[in-house]
């Protein structure tokens, strides 16, 4: 029989690896076949639940038959699964070529979990049943692949196939740079009974939006995980904060949690899973200057932490005004190293904020939305002409900033591309030092400092880095200026 006309590429690809929304974007273009059918085995035993191994290696031949190259999406943990599969095919055609690709995070569990919360975010139906199936592929002490515990059957040379491994970033896909500043606050009924924190936290959300105008005002809700009573926890909820988006004048959000319908504890503090939700919901720059979390627990000050955010305790902001004096952790890795896929602005349809779409079914100054995960994501707004206020501002923010970002790379992009491509390590002019001439007072000056300096010195470190190198750095740090002096 004839196989495919691919040369290329291989005839059947196992993709193996933990369970990942939309696996098979991760695949080289140069590993895909013109024709290709993906054939997703959760999808298929769900439509088909008396559906085995060896009616799935029967679709395959048939496709294969088709002339389509076939990518088979499943976990593939288990060697026997993925002998199975290769015998049945091989029988029918003895001449199938088959491939095995390793589609693995490279920065293990946190990296994943987040990846999950993104597909969630951005409309990704099909939902993650068991956090466990995504915890059990993982060492928890080096957050790589475990292959000793035995859940996992690592693939060795002898399997009759031909294996490669994808280690893929974190990605997240906006029409928009990540840029819109947010205030999480964690809600507290307690500490809001006081009438005085109220009006100081009124005046200093006013400020706070006074200067980021489409920044994000986002409650964080799960005190009721202490009460137990969510209905009566969530009437206090929207009496506050409906009180205060009428007094600041903007929408407000708030994401509530509610364990008893959440599929796992990812989303639950001091995970970090409804940050990493509301973050490509929203386009959030966590890192941002105008980013902070006001916390009043321990368990929310550590989801804090462990996204990179600037977090400071809520007394001790209501007393000083001033997120600046919030604790600032280290940035994760993954995070650093996000992967961001920027679709054009004419490209994309929905450049609105959340639930502006919905504006027409917001009854009483509320909106409420069921996410998954267990997540309720809510918006209060004193009326529709300040929802619409608030969105024209952010159109107009966004597209002027794209404008701007575009006419800058037309300016910085030949020049830096230039001085990328030359091996002249010489450092720019405007970072050498200025030079001037020197009376001989000044010479004999110089020299006594000199001297004295050389015999008072302390040790120091000195960074080298490359022209490369120091150009990326300082593009990165104009850049954020730049977006920090746009907001």
């Amino acid at each position: 029989m004839k196989m495919p006309d691919h040369e290329a590429t291989y005839d059947v690809i196992f993709v193996f690896g933990p369970p990942v929304p939309n696996k098979e974007k991760y695949l080289p273009p140069t590993s895909l076949a013109p024709s290709h059918k993906i054939l997703c085995l959760e999808n298929i035993f769900q439509e088909n639940p008396s559906f085995g191994l060896r009616d799935i290696a029967l679709l395959t031949v048939a496709n294969l038959k088709k002339h389509n190259q076939v990518l088979l999406i499943d976990d593939f943990r288990l060697r026997a699964t993925r002998d199975s599969l290769i015998k049945i095919i091989s029988r029918k055609i003895p001449s199938c070529r088959v491939q095995l690709v390793q589609v693995l995070p490279l920065y293990g569990y946190q990296q994943l979990m987040w990846q999950w919360q993104f597909a969630y975010a951005d409309g990704y139906t099909a939902v993650l049943k068991d956090e466990s199936i995504v915890k059990n592929w993982f060492d928890v002490s080096t957050d790589n692949i475990d292959y000793e515990s035995g859940y996992v059957a690592k693939p060795s040379e002898d399997e009759k196939l031909n294996k490669m491994t994808v280690n893929y970033p974190l990605e997240i896909e906006t029409a928009y740079k990540l840029s819109i500043p947010v205030l999480f606050i964690q809600w507290q009924s307690e500490l809001f009974n006081n009438e005085e924190n109220k009006l100081q936290l009124m005046t200093i959300c006013s400020k706070w939006i006074s200067h980021y105008t489409v920044g994000r005002v986002i409650f964080i809700c799960d005190s009721f995980r202490k009460t137990g009573d969510v209905s009566f926890e969530f009437f206090k909820v929207k009496e506050f904060i409906k009180w205060l988006s009428l007094k600041i004048n903007t929408p407000v959000y708030a994401a509530q949690l509610d364990p008893l319908s959440s599929q796992g504890s990812f989303c639950l503090p001091p995970s970090p899973g409804i940050i990493a939700f509301l973050y490509q919901r929203h386009s959030l720059n966590l890192q941002s200057k105008g980013t902070c979390y006001i916390y009043e627990t321990y368990d929310h000050m550590q989801m804090a932490q462990s996204a990179g955010i600037r977090n400071i305790k809520m007394s001790t902001f209501i007393d000083s005004c001033d997120i600046m004096l919030g604790a600032t952790p280290a940035v994760p890795k993954f995070l650093r190293r996000i992967k961001v896929q920027e679709t054009s602005l004419n490209a994309c349809s929905k450049l609105f904020v959340p639930f502006y779409e919905q504006r027409l079914a917001i009854t009483d100054g509320c909106y409420t939305q069921n996410c998954p995960q267990g997540i309720q994501e809510h918006i209060f707004v004193q009326d529709l002409d300040t929802f619409c206020k608030y969105q024209k501002e952010f159109v107009n923010q966004i597209q002027s900033r794209s404008t701007r970002s575009d006419a800058k790379n037309c300016k910085t992009k030949p020049l830096m591309a230039e001085r990328l491509a030359s091996s002249d390590q010489r450092l720019p002019i405007w970072m050498k030092p200025k030079t001037h001439s020197e009376s001989s007072g000044d010479t004999l000056k110089r020299k006594h400092t000199a001297s004295l300096e050389s015999h008072y010195r302390s040790s120091k470190t000195v960074y080298f880095l490359t022209e490369s190198e120091l150009m990326e750095a300082a593009n990165n740090v104009l850049v954020q200026v730049d977006e920090d002096q746009n907001l």
